[in-house]
């Protein structure tokens, strides 16, 4: 019985921690705007570039599947458009 409860509970964390496009984007321009503004150590500014360039994978993933899907409605208007 516990385990199911933490198969419940890893799930809505899935759900609950995944940010959209424009919430990537966001956290991407947050980040060039402290690595151009503060005295960051290397450490730090290389911690904040990772973070971006994390940020903007995930942004190009979802991207890609939105653009999957306009090409699967689009294929479906061609096919509804012939008959």
């Amino acid at each position: 019985m516990v385990q199911s409860n933490k198969k419940k509970n890893s799930n809505k964390k899935k759900v609950v921690s995944e940010k959209t496009f424009e919430e990537h984007i966001s956290d991407v321009e947050f980040i060039i705007d402290e690595l151009n503004g503060k005295e960051l150590s290397l450490e730090d500014s290389v911690e904040s570039y990772k973070k971006a360039v994390s940020s903007i994978e995930l942004a190009k993933k979802i991207l890609t599947r939105a653009e999957k899907e306009i090409e699967v409605v689009e294929k479906n208007f061609r096919l509804k458009n012939k008959e």
